[in-house]
């Protein structure tokens, strides 16, 4: 460990896995990179995340951590995605979030008392993509880390990560689609912001399920002849939609090797 190269450690937390990669760079420089997927087996009644919490505190504890920078993505299981348009007349961030709370709290029907609302303000008057997350996950999962004297530098949820990761490749209008193995979340772009996103279970996921589900969603839209931008987490077959050309494959599944780059590339 350097003090001018911190160590990395990025986390990804699946339904059913949990993938870490450590990058280390001693004084020189040089970097070492060792990455594992660690199997996650929650019982039927349990969706909070417990399950993934309890296997990343028992990995965390048997490792030596010094000076280390913490990235994590989180499975979109746990996320409630909402787009609200920017209110005429409104600066602040503060009354901005309110309003955001609201919306989501009255279209999605959840507790705002039991979660914790992310939005990006970045784009003044445009519309704001915001996710809500459970509180109590949340703080689970930061508990983890200060028990090991580490910090979160970046959490971010699957689908935003998607994005974020890959945002230089999508150069136009829309569908921006997500894919776990039991999920997937779509988003569609219009007039270069958002314009829609919503979550979508699928009980048997494959490569037919999901063009329907991508039809159906540009149909919906009136986005026919559209780009979809496709980026699959699961181990579907990419080769479904190889030759489509309005499909555009962004990345695909989990594995040792590509945590770093499912998170935000190896920067």
């Amino acid at each position: 460990m350097s003090l001018l190269f911190p160590d990395r450690l990025d986390v990804v937390i699946e339904p059913d896995s949990l993938a870490v990669s450590v990058r280390v760079r001693d004084w020189r420089g040089r970097e070492s990179v060792k990455a594992e997927v660690l199997p996650v087996v929650p019982s039927l009644d349990e969706l909070d995340g417990a399950a993934a919490i309890v296997e990343l505190e028992a990995w965390l504890r048997a490792q030596k951590w010094r000076s280390t920078n913490v990235r994590v993505s989180v499975t979109d299981q746990f996320s409630h995605y909402c787009v609200v348009s920017w209110p005429v007349g409104i600066f602040k961030r503060s009354e901005l979030q309110l309003i955001v709370e609201g919306e989501i709290e009255q279209r999605l029907g959840i507790d705002m008392a039991s979660y914790e609302v992310r939005t990006d303000f970045s784009r003044y008057g445009a519309n704001m993509l915001a996710c809500a997350m459970p509180r109590g996950f949340l703080a689970g999962l930061k508990e983890a880390f200060t028990a090991n004297r580490l910090g979160i530098r970046l959490l971010q949820p699957r689908f935003v990560a998607t994005f974020n990761r890959w945002k230089k490749e999508i150069t136009q209008d829309g569908l921006l689609v997500s894919v776990e193995s039991d999920r997937c979340v779509l988003g569609v772009m219009q007039a270069g912001q958002w314009h829609s996103v919503r979550t979508l279970r699928v009980a048997s996921m494959n490569g037919g399920a999901l063009s329907a589900l991508i039809e159906r969603e540009q149909l919906l839209h009136g986005m026919e002849g559209q780009k979809t931008y496709l980026h699959l987490h699961g181990k579907m077959d990419a080769r479904h939609f190889a030759e489509n050309e309005n499909v555009q494959l962004l990345g695909r599944g989990m594995s040792p090797r590509n945590v770093q780059q499912v998170i935000g590339g190896g920067q």
